[in-house]
């Protein structure tokens, strides 16, 4: 018998068929969808027919076979349509289907291994109707054996009498049949159960052959007490074998009992949402340009980050023979959890999550978090862009042209040049910035460093520097321009308290001007302007808005429902106005009391202050434009007092 069909792909995996559920019990009064079989397999045919008798053929059971050779005998020659395989294909591609669904390998390219014994059980369903059949026409049956093979090709009869019986050849076989032909007798011959197991033992195949001539039938209570006695206990569609016994499903195979396949337990996995090693990833922007200066090699997370993913491994479910016996599933493996330091499971311990925001390494295996970032050099091509969520350290210079941004603290050993430092925390920068126009340094913070020339400092708390030339600098609170030179050369200085310098100005260049802003910052005034602005067009409106309410409810008598239904949403109109309006009310208070409370506060204090100087204290301005030593500055009584050693008397502005 052939097997070349195999290599065919009959039961390729369908990726759109899903298996609803098990074959259970199934009536045979319905017989399987041959359109849904044939979907599955890969030739295309022009009819119904040509599909069916390929599955026949397929399955080694054509209009050729000896079991054909029998059914004509049974049910009248060739009268009763060939129907053996009727009720057995649907269970044979939905266990291929599931079994393709559950497998984590290639996919099945035709059989499973259980349908592949199927073939074997056909084997042998062949040679027990080659030896029922020699039976008949030796003892049973009148006329010769050619009067029942008029439609079976011989030389196809004669491959599967060679693979499944002793006969070599229909000649062979029929000369058999006919050679000893004893006295008709008209012989009684008996039901034959033919069974056929699996080896895992999942499968219970079954065919019952007739009785003829008057032979003893079989009833459900001879095929239970077959199964048992041939080891099938488990599993058994008691109500299929009802059925087969009361309507004489005769010469049919029907799948009479199924185990349970194990189902393997599925090892456990980590997913990983960082790169465990930190490579350089260039990318593009929606534009398709790419700057090679961002090239993201550092993991910077944050608190409540997700590190990776851990999916638990599956416990397996033990699968059960048709012997009764159970078998064992393989259960799924743990994964190894990679935590280390600074991260830990959420609550339902499904993921790693970030305690701390850092710098996120993986080393001996496992994931941890640096609260500082170290960057052993200078920062420029070798090192790209640095953004970082924790502190960081730079041990050489931060070159033109590149970012340095933190989440914490920044402290750069070497010098920065046209730069952008930016820190939500403290700058230290121990040498300084030459900026050339380009450098620029914020903080949320203080910013401490030795020289800032031609660049832009702005810093919420303090900036302490030694020496400032032709720069911009702001200070939410004071600037401390001391140390050895303690001086500012040009530029502008904006502190919202204090100022305290050695020099200011050039002494050698009258020409070069250099501003002094104390007090209330260009922010503040700025701030201040806008909020004026804002509430004046709200109380704008709300006087338009109380003119059209007023109006209407003075004239409601005479007024279109449109204006009454008008009514309403003005009112509500209005309300919000009237908060909006207080809101900003409020903020303009809160910030004129901030700004009267710093302007009170500030103070300048310089030992030599060289012309030209634009001293700016909240609303007022002086120029100076000779040298003065030892100058201090203060408010007294809301005016700014300048005095100094050079001064016979104070300035008041």
């Amino acid at each position: 018998m052939a097997f070349d069909f195999l290599k065919k792909g009959f039961f390729k995996k369908n990726k759109e068929t899903t298996h609803s559920e098990e074959h259970s019990v199934q009536d045979i009064s319905e017989p399987v969808d041959q359109e849904d079989m044939a979907v599955k397999t890969e030739a295309l045919y022009q009819t119904q027919e040509e599909k069916e008798n390929a599955i026949k053929e397929r399955l080694c059971i054509s209009e050729n076979s000896p079991l054909k050779l029998l059914w004509n005998v049974y049910y009248g020659k060739s009268d009763a349509e060939f129907k053996p395989l009727e009720y057995v294909l649907k269970p044979i591609i939905e266990t291929n289907t599931r079994l393709n669904e559950i497998s984590e390998s290639q996919e099945y390219e035709n059989f499973d291994d259980n349908q592949k014994e199927f073939l074997e059980f056909v084997k042998k369903i062949h040679s027990v109707s080659v030896k029922t059949l020699k039976q008949l026409f030796q003892e049973s049956l009148e006329g010769s054996v050619d009067d029942y093979s008029k439609n079976i090709e011989i030389h196809a009869f004669d491959s599967v009498l060679q693979n499944a019986t002793e006969f070599s050849s229909y000649d062979e076989f029929k000369f058999a049949c006919e050679n000893n032909r004893k006295e008709l007798r008209k012989k009684p011959v008996d039901a034959q159960i033919i069974l056929y197991t699996s080896k895992d033992k999942i499968h219970a195949w079954l065919m019952i052959i007739p009785p003829l001539n008057g032979g003893a039938a079989v009833n459900e209570e001879a095929v239970s007490k077959y199964l048992y006695d041939n080891s099938v206990i488990s599993g058994i569609d008691k109500t299929l074998i009802s059925a087969i016994c009361q309507k004489k499903k005769f010469l049919q195979i029907f799948e009479v009992a199924r185990g349970s396949e194990p189902v393997q337990g599925k090892d456990g996995k980590i997913i990983d949402k960082y790169q465990r090693h930190n490579n350089i990833n260039i990318r593009e922007d929606e534009r398709g340009n790419i700057n090679y200066k961002e090239l993201n090699n550092v993991n910077s997370v944050h608190v409540d980050d997700v590190i990776c993913e851990i999916i638990y491994p599956t416990e397996g479910v033990d699968g059960k023979r048709v012997d009764g016996k159970v078998i064992t599933a393989r259960q799924g493996k743990k994964p190894k959890i990679p935590q280390g330091k600074n991260i830990d499971f959420n609550e339902d311990k499904s993921k790693l999550v970030a305690m701390k925001d850092g710098e996120l390494l993986f080393k001996d295996g496992v994931f941890m978090i640096n609260e500082l970032l170290t960057i052993e050099h200078d920062v420029d091509n070798a090192s790209g862009n640095i953004n970082f969520s924790g502190d960081v350290l730079i041990k050489g210079d931060v070159r033109e042209g590149f970012s340095v941004k933190a989440e914490g603290n920044i402290n750069i050993l070497g010098t920065a040049e046209g730069a952008t430092i930016v820190s939500a925390r403290n700058v230290t920068i121990q040498h300084g910035m030459t900026g050339g126009g380009k450098g620029i340094i914020r903080a949320s913070g203080n910013v401490k460093c030795l020289f800032l020339e031609n660049c832009t400092v702005q810093a919420q708390g303090n900036i302490d520097v030694d020496q400032v030339m032709y720069s911009e600098l702001q200070s939410g609170d004071s600037i401390h321009v001391s140390g050895k030179k303690g001086s500012v050369t040009g530029g502008k200085l904006v502190a919202g308290k204090s100022i305290k310098a050695n020099v200011i100005g050039a002494a050698n260049n009258a020409c070069l001007k250099t501003d002094i802003v104390i007090g209330c910052t260009p922010q503040m005034i700025k701030r201040q302007i806008n909020i004026a602005h804002s509430l004046k067009e709200v109380t704008e409106k709300l006087f338009k808005a109380n003119q059209d309410i007023n109006y209407i409810e003075s004239n409601i008598d005479r007024m279109p429902k449109e204006r009454l239904d008008k009514l309403e949403q003005l009112k509500v109109q209005a309300k919000f106005m009237t908060l909006q309006k207080e809101k900003l009310e409020a903020n303009l208070e809160e910030l004129t009391l901030e700004m009267e409370e710093t302007t009170k506060a500030c103070d300048l204090k310089c030992k030599t202050l060289n012309p030209i100087v634009n001293l700016t204290v909240g609303e007022s301005t002086h120029v100076i434009n000779r040298p003065l030593m030892e100058c201090h500055m203060f408010m007294r009584d809301k005016v700014a007092v300048l005095c100094s050693s050079s001064l016979s008397e104070n300035i008041e502005f």
